[in-house]
């Protein structure tokens, strides 16, 4: 399931940097603009959804790293989609669309690796803690787990 809208936050060491995008938002950062808008919105949208999950007693294990998933044999994948538009306008459904279309190939490539995020970050997944806050099984390391990052484009 991806979120579109940041789901783990850099924690670097320098606090001059605190704020910077991540490298694979390539000048939009995920504190800034639409970013820091969509952060809040995500959040609560991923609270709701995973504590739903939870009521409704729906047994499932979270992954937030996809070798771990595949290894799984199933469960429930939680991935962030990054959708930039070359156009005006487009519509939600059409941005959710295109999100889905770059995971299915980056998944057929097998190039879904979590987030190519500079290593001399340390991280704070914000799906992670909005799983362990509704109670979703996950892996021990949820929290400081950057998720597989999608970016797409809408034409």
């Amino acid at each position: 399931m991806g979120f579109e809208s940041p789901t783990f936050i850099p924690v670097r060491p320098c606090p001059d940097e605190l704020g910077k995008q991540r490298a694979e938002e390539k000048g939009r950062p995920w504190s800034g603009g639409p970013g820091g808008t969509v952060l809040p919105t995500g959040l609560v949208q991923m609270l709701w959804l995973f504590r739903t999950l939870k009521l409704r007693n729906v047994g499932v294990k979270a992954h937030v790293d996809w070798i771990d998933f595949e290894q799984s044999g199933g469960g429930l994948f939680i991935w962030e989609a990054f959708v930039s538009h070359k156009r005006r306008r487009s519509t939600h459904e059409e941005d959710a669309q295109a999100a889905a279309r770059e995971f299915q190939k980056k998944a057929v490539k097998g190039d879904l690796n979590t987030s190519d995020s500079e290593s001399r970050s340390e991280y704070f997944s914000l799906a992670g803690a909005a799983l362990s806050w509704a109670g979703i099984e996950t892996p021990a390391n949820v929290l400081e787990t950057p998720l597989v990052f999608v970016s797409a484009s809408v034409n």
